[in-house]
């Protein structure tokens, strides 16, 4: 997730009196740097670029970026200065300096690769030796770039160089002390979750030049995968070691110890040792216990040459020089470059054949050039001297001598086509290709024997096309002619239209099923990513479209596959009824490829299924496009499906149809109901129908409207059931839970039992105390799971995680949550001066429920899931403090911000296919409490970051006001911001013809409601989806129990929406139960709490004192002021006459009695 904080108050002010932003008054920084802490990039003098984070990182570079430290040195020592860097598509060079003025302690340049993505995550290392005590300037200056950017820095420190990691003595490799793009190090100390693309960095400074073995242990997972291992000098930029590394299928699937004979020798200085997987399916492996052992010095071939020619590695030898046309030499010369060992060579021509070698004795060797087109290959065995390592004995290279034109490989549309050569190489240089299916016209590219391709781009006849190649080399040249038959392309029309089919998780109607509500996929099991790409998990697939739907083609948009696999999944068939569908003969779903398999189809008949297969292996990805030409309808509309979902005493009436249907109104009762139009399926949802009912849904005939105008030509009913009041269930709570553990424990035990969405309920109470967890994350995989707190600021559950996808406590994959009275925070920088860092405290939820709950972080609190409702809530962060995804709505809950400038509250990526996004409603916006940067306009509502960004602000109470545009930039997307009625800190109105877009919004309206528009945003318009969810029902307050006391038992009135009677002494939970009496053992003042439905705490019964129960004193009762004790004379246990206002243990007429 790519988000960039905004510019600190401070900058602000500074653009307010006319200061430039882009540069700030640099703040001496002292180093070294402690362990674990990195320089504040705010601390420089900054020229185009902006900190980012707090300080944590700096963007927005570019050509003319100049960051500027002022240095003090503490401690005369040798220090590595790092700094991470990241950029997206394009790469860049920056110069390095560290100087006092006189001399230059530090020149150096920085070479920032392409990671894919802004975050700064490939080390940059310098050594610096023997720096004095004193002051230095430090210079980052971008030298060159590739894009408009330079990259983002982040990391920034100088360490001393004796606390890096020293080889070979002891030799150890830190894995904490790694940088990680992909795995991660896990809590038991091993590096897990290494899978294709995974990289892994270790910095560490090497003391004796020579030759090393690298030792780890290493438990396979899969199919295993290759490890390349590269290890780069920092001073120079030399790749001293590049090799990769075989982790078999076979290898053991449990932590092995592995060593590694390095192929090139280590010089003196700070390294830096990349890990680099590949190959693998799914996860690769785990490894452990790195570490480096010098072996001495190494024997090696360094290097060959052959005057005036170029060598390069071959595919099947170690190198390969092709001799020119124009090479006439009789004899050829190799020089031979070898350290710590003797060399010999012999060779063989194309048949086997020796061929003599000569050794001249200085390290060259001649032999006979080869014959034109023949190749003779020679052979280079290395012994090693004594004390030396040999790491490899053999090397082999290829001399092959080009003497005429010829085509060594052909591509046809991308895919290798070899058997073409032998006809292409005849004397006839013409070939055919008529075994393929095209649906567009390929390109064509030929290599030539000398390594130079040539691009033909065919002329179309028909369904076939000629390609004209002309190779060329030096002075000669060749033409060839090739024929591709079976092309079979599609122009779109005029009136053509095209419809793009992304996966949203609102559109997955079943665990194979996925619409849209006008076409429809299904299949066995289906999932994706939301806005993007489907994972198709079956085999066959049936894809229904509308009836006016003419497909002409089919297109599958950025093919690819989550994973590697030895048989490639492709598409083996389509088909519907009448129809003909061309797919491409070329149409595999690979990992690491990306590319439009297109599927032409000639005939389709309008609203006829289209079927396809798959031959599954691993988990094809691809999302869709269809090229579709809209015909007319003249007939009725066609009810093809109807369901009824009843919750309680409300329904969804799903009526689906053969086509795209209008906004149509319907009767039920007395009660008037309108579907929204626009898909295939209406939806009436109908509320408060009569308990123990039978209703009768009817759309009148002509009332249901297709897009012509075609309506229904008889009654469409629907039966809904409602059956009598439910009663809620008497059931104590399933875990009382009062430490980490035990929390840990609960959750464990329900993510065992509730693996269905129709599992019954169980509840978690949690005790008020302080619930550290550390790193670990707190994972529900279960369904239907309440979490209730003794109290809200009682209960705190905590731990330091950073990341969007390392949330506290994680919600994402399940659905019927339901969390009350508790604290959730991330302690990552909160409460801090720095407030840096994405640290979310609870992540996702559909249909989960939060009332009274609140949640302490600073960037991305909180991360949203698919469907969710948050009641009296307190929300605190700084940047993007709730954002995601899905429709949720928001009551009565405060927003806080918390001391910064620049925060901004939302950040939503909004599905398209979802309508409301963030709905808030009667909520207040507020400053933490002493904030002190909070102001009038240092905030603002919201900024897009991904899809279509929605968020609606309704009756909100401004105690702070944000910026006057309200709105703030982030992803150029259409956006959905909206206020209605805003009210500042007294209730006034505030106005809002100040409003404005989103700077990065690709769309204009006015961002301010209508008391109409406004009055649809209801709960039930909002969350009850196609399913009748109304979550309001689980938040109503279970009723007060009336209390009373005899002798030693405690009894109270029965309730009947109560869940459980939660009994606390002395204001503390002590336990709860079913049954309505409990006799008490100890001293102290009672009370019982009723648990609703979900569980949550209710009301609070009268309170009981009860005392001297050990002594057996049964006199102690409960009485109301009605008894008249009020009216009589009455004393407190200290024997002072009291009042009528006195409540607790009174004595009357010698008599112990309860005040209530």
């Amino acid at each position: 997730m790519l988000k960039h904080s905004f510019l600190s108050l401070a900058l602000v002010l500074m653009a307010l009196f006319g200061m430039s932003t882009g540069m700030r008054a640099a703040t001496t920084v002292t180093i070294p740097t402690a362990s674990g802490e990195y320089i504040n990039w705010g601390n420089a003098d900054l020229t185009h670029c902006k900190t980012e984070n707090n300080g944590a990182s700096v963007g927005s570079t570019g050509a003319g970026t100049v960051i500027t430290f002022s240095i003090k040195n503490t401690v005369a020592q040798d220090y590595v200065m790092s700094f991470l860097t990241g950029a997206k598509n394009l790469t860049a060079e920056l110069g390095v300096t560290l100087t006092d003025g006189t001399n230059n302690y530090l020149d150096g340049t920085a070479h920032v690769e392409n990671t894919g993505a802004w975050t700064p995550s490939t080390p940059q290392t310098f050594v610096i030796k023997s720096l004095p005590i004193g002051n230095y300037t430090l210079t980052i200056k971008v030298n060159t770039t590739t894009g408009s950017y330079a990259g983002n820095y982040g990391n920034l420190a100088f360490t001393p160089l004796n606390s890096y990691d020293q080889v070979p003595n002891p030799g150890t490799i830190t894995l904490a002390k790694g940088s990680y793009n992909g795995q991660t190090v896990e809590s038991a100390g091993n590096v897990g979750y290494v899978k294709n693309g995974g990289t892994a960095s270790y910095t560490f400074y090497n003391n004796a030049e020579g030759s090393y073995k690298l030792h780890l242990d290493i438990c396979r997972y899969n199919q295993g995968g290759t490890m390349n291992v590269c290890i780069k000098d920092v001073a120079t930029g030399t790749v001293e070691v590049n090799q990769n590394y075989t982790i078999a299928p076979d290898a053991p699937a449990s932590y092995t110890a592995n060593s590694i004979q390095l192929s090139g020798s280590l010089s003196e200085g700070l390294k830096v040792m990349t890990l680099t997987f590949s190959d693998g399916s799914s996860y690769i492996c785990n490894y452990r216990n790195v570490s480096l052992e010098n072996v001495g010095i190494l024997a090696e071939v360094k290097s060959v040459a052959i005057d005036g020619q170029t060598i390069v590695t071959g595919d099947d030898s170690d190198w390969l020089c092709q001799l020119p046309v124009t090479y006439t030499a009789g004899a050829t010369t190799i020089s031979v470059k070898a350290v710590n060992g003797n060399v010999t060579l012999t060779a063989v021509d194309g048949n086997g054949n020796t061929v003599k070698v000569t050794d001249n004795g200085n390290g060259t060797f001649t032999l006979p050039t080869p014959a034109a087109n023949t190749t003779t290959t020679v052979t280079i065995e290395l012994s090693a001297v004594e004390g030396a390592t040999l790491a490899k004995g053999s090397y082999t290279l290829k001399l092959f001598h080009i003497g005429t034109v010829s085509i060594t490989d052909i591509t046809v549309g991308g895919v290798r086509e070899t058997s073409l050569l032998e006809a292409l190489n005849s004397d006839s240089h013409c070939a055919s290709l008529s075994d393929k299916v095209f649906t567009s016209v390929p390109t064509v590219v030929a290599t030539l024997i000398d390594g130079s391709t040539v691009t033909s781009e065919g002329k179309l006849n028909g369904n076939s096309a000629t390609y004209q190649i002309k190779g060329e080399i030096g002075t000669l040249s060749q033409d060839y002619t090739l024929t591709v038959e079976g092309i079979h392309t599609y122009a779109p029309a005029e009136n053509d239209e095209t419809v793009d089919l992304k996966f949203s998780g609102t559109g997955k109607t079943a665990s194979g099923t996925w619409s849209n509500g006008i076409y429809t996929l299904s299949t066995t099991a289906l999932d994706g990513w939301e806005n993007s790409s489907f994972k198709l998990n079956g085999s066959n697939y049936i894809f229904s479209v509308p009836a006016d739907a003419k497909v002409k083609q089919l297109i599958f948009k950025s093919a690819s596959n989550n994973y590697t696999t030895t048989t490639p999944a492709e598409i083996t068939s389509v088909s519907s009824d009448g129809a003909t569908a061309y797919v491409p003969s070329k149409c595999d779903f690979t990992q690491g490829a990306s590319y439009d398999i297109v599927v032409n189809i000639a005939d389709h008949t309008p609203g006829k299924d289209i079927d396809f297969t798959l031959a599954k292996n691993g988990q094809p990805t691809a999302w869709l496009e269809l090229t579709v030409e809209r015909v007319a309808i003249e007939t009725a509309p066609v009810l093809t499906a109807q369901s009824v979902t009843v919750s309680n005493n409300h329904a969804v009436v799903a009526l689906t149809f053969d086509r795209v249907m209008a906004t149509t109104t319907a009767t039920i009762g007395s009660q008037k109901v309108t579907a929204e139009g626009g898909s295939s399926t209406l939806y009436f949802k109908v509320w408060n129908l009569p308990w123990s009912s039978n209703n009768k849904l009817v759309i009148a005939s002509g009332a249901a409207k297709d897009a012509y105008g075609n309506a229904n030509t008889t009654d469409i009913t629907a039966t809904v059931n409602i059956g009598a009041e439910p009663v809620v269930e008497k059931a104590a709570y399933d875990y009382v839970v009062s430490t980490a553990e035990e929390f840990k424990m609960a959750v464990a035990a329900v993510n065992a039992s509730n693996t269905s969405a129709d599992a019954a309920r169980k509840v978690i109470f949690i005790k008020s105390g302080d619930y550290d967890f550390g790193a670990d994350e707190q994972k529900l995989t279960a369904y239907n799971v309440s979490l209730i707190g003794e109290s809200r600021d009682g209960v705190v559950l905590h731990g330091n995680r950073t990341g969007i996808s390392n949330p506290v406590l994680n919600l994402r994959d399940r659905s019927g949550f339901y969390l009350q009275d508790l604290t959730v925070k991330n302690d990552l920088n909160y409460g801090a001066e720095n407030k840096g860092g994405v640290g979310v405290a609870i992540f996702g939820g559909n249909k989960t429920v939060m009332k009274n709950v609140r949640m302490l972080s600073n960037q991305d609190t909180q991360v949203t899931g698919d469907r969710a409702y948050f009641e009296n809530c307190d929300i605190h962060g700084t940047v993007d403090f709730i954002c995601g995804g899905g429709d949720n709505y928001y009551v009565n809950t405060n927003l806080v911000l918390e001391d910064r400038g620049g925060n901004v509250i939302v950040a939503p990526s909004t599905s398209a296919t979802s309508k409301w996004g963030y709905v808030f409603q009667n909520c207040t916006i507020k400053a933490m409490d002493g904030a002190t940067s909070v102001t009038d306009g240092s905030y603002n509502l919201g900024r897009p970051w991904q899809n279509e960004p929605r968020t609606y602000y309704l009756n909100t109470t401004m105690q702070v006001l944000p910026s006057d545009n309200g709105w703030t930039g982030m992803g150029k997307l259409p956006t959905h911001f909206y206020e209605y009625n805003s009210l500042d800190a007294d209730g006034n109105s505030i106005d809002l013809s100040v409003r404005g877009n989103s700077p990065t919004s690709t769309n204009t309206y006015v961002p301010v409601l209508t008391s109409d528009e406004a009055s649809k945003f209801t709960v039930e318009n909002v969350l009850s989806g196609t399913d009748s969810w109304l979550p309001t029902e689980q938040t109503v307050n279970s009723n007060a129990t009336i209390l009373s006391v005899n002798g030693t038992t405690l009894s109270w009135t029965a309730v009947d929406n109560a869940r459980t009677y939660v009994i606390f002494k002395d204001g503390k939970y002590l336990t709860d139960q079913v049954g309505t009496s409990y006799t008490v053992t100890e001293d102290g003042v009672y009370t019982v709490r009723t648990a609703n439905l979900m569980g949550g705490l209710g009301a609070t019964s009268n309170e009981v004192t009860c005392q001297n129960v050990a002594s057996g004193i049964k006199s102690i009762r409960s009485v109301q002021k009605s008894e008249g004790l009020e009216h009589e004379n009455a004393y407190s246990l200290s024997g002072q006459r009291i009042g009528t206002g006195y409540k607790g243990v009174v004595v009357k007429k010698g008599k112990k009695m309860v005040r209530l």
